[in-house]
């Protein structure tokens, strides 16, 4: 994990790595402990397979966290996160990345600049 992947991250952002470069189960539990330290109960995912593991499901039920799964490959009309996060946050990242290419003309955007166009509209959405 490099450093430089959490610049401009919020304060007590994770930032994990697997060596495969893909989510596993592992880093989804760990992901998992972040999630209920810092926000609701109330979790929304898809059926991917590092979601489904004992060790995850018994520590949901014993922390009281609900979980929603969404049928894979389902339609934006019942993926409610398309509508009501990721559409304003894609919208609003292309408009600070754009701000960010008129700026740096010579230069383009990697993931070590990610946080830091996201960060700004944080409480925005």
């Amino acid at each position: 994990m490099k450093g430089e992947l959490m610049d401009g991250a919020p304060a007590g952002s994770i930032g994990m790595t697997s060596d495969s470069g893909f989510t596993n189960a592992d880093l989804y539990f760990q992901w998992l402990v972040h999630f209920k330290e810092c926000t609701s109960p109330i979790l929304i995912i898809d059926n991917h397979s590092s979601h489904i593991s004992l060790q995850a499901t018994l520590y949901c039920r014993e922390n009281n966290i609900v979980v929603l799964t969404l049928p894979p490959h389902s339609s934006h009309n019942i993926q409610p996160l398309d509508r009501t996060i990721y559409s304003p946050l894609k919208n609003q990242y292309a408009l600070e990345a754009d701000k960010w290419m008129a700026q740096h003309p010579d230069r383009s955007i990697n993931q070590y600049q990610d946080f830091g166009l996201l960060y700004p509209f944080r409480y925005t959405l």
